[in-house]
């Protein structure tokens, strides 16, 4: 897998997605822990390769319906207003559904110095 961050790779490797990193902090109790906080927008049509994350991946929908599907289990639709976490590690891809291109939040927690996505 390529290591690169989501806010530089998206915008050079996924056309038309659009993302922006709000916040870089480390984590109250454990400093060898960051949390980043990305907001992307993906055009309809849009597949977000597979890929994973050093750790947990929280992400909000705020628009849109995305598929998510993570090797191992069915695949789940996520629509505005609902949430999805991935473990560590675990190799997963989303694909946006519909008419309506697809706004999230994500909300990463990985160690100090590891980029938040992997392909």
């Amino acid at each position: 897998l390529l290591s690169v961050p989501l806010h530089a790779n998206a915008q050079a490797k996924i056309a038309g997605v659009k993302s922006a990193k709000i916040l870089g902090s480390t984590l109250t109790g454990d400093d060898t822990k960051q949390v980043l906080i990305t907001s992307a927008e993906f055009p309809t049509g849009t597949i977000l390769p597979r890929h994973s994350h050093p750790g947990d991946d929280y992400t909000v929908v705020l628009q849109g319906t995305l598929e998510l599907n993570v090797e191992g289990r069915e695949p789940q639709r996520v629509s505005a207003g609902q949430a999805f976490h991935v473990h560590p590690g675990q190799v997963h891809y989303t694909r946006v559904l519909g008419d309506t291109p697809v706004r999230i939040v994500a909300f990463w927690v990985v160690e100090k110095g590891k980029p938040a996505i992997e392909y």
